[in-house]
């Protein structure tokens, strides 16, 4: 299993943060899937996506969930992975906010640690998409 860590800083109230993030924008806003779909479920939200790119026949599903510091969520059912899981934590310091994002993945198989490997460069770039779009529309928000 392959490990992607990075940590971004914004200067606008961590409310503002909070508010703009949700399960919808955290997939959106990295860029790779497509939201489908988002249920709410007892505290908890299935998001249905798609990359039609890759399969358009293929719907991945995550599953998150609202923590005291942010959202974790992870793959359900069959998907690209074998196992996501991801930590979203939000913290303010003084007139800082940051936003670190923790992320450990696997394909699993017999090659898997070359996958997951070559995997955690694209997986950063997602990740550092996330922090642009979040950036662009917090700072909308003026």
């Amino acid at each position: 299993m392959e490990k992607v860590e990075a940590t971004q800083s914004y200067e606008v109230p961590a409310d503002r943060v909070r508010e703009e993030l949700s399960p919808r924008t955290i997939i959106e806003y990295q860029g790779t899937f497509d939201v489908i779909s988002v249920e709410e479920i007892k505290e908890e939200w299935i998001v249905t996506t798609r990359n039609e790119e890759v399969d358009p026949n293929i719907d991945v599903k995550f599953k998150f969930a609202e923590t005291e510091f942010g959202y974790t969520y992870k793959q359900i059912e069959e998907g690209v992975f074998d196992e996501l899981i991801t930590e979203i934590i939000i913290h303010r310091e003084g007139d800082t906010t940051t936003v670190t994002v923790q992320s450990w993945f696997t394909f699993g198989g017999v090659f898997a640690y070359v996958k997951d490997w070559l995997t955690t460069a694209p997986r950063r770039e997602e990740i550092q998409r996330l922090f642009a779009n979040l950036a662009q529309n917090v700072s909308n928000k003026d």
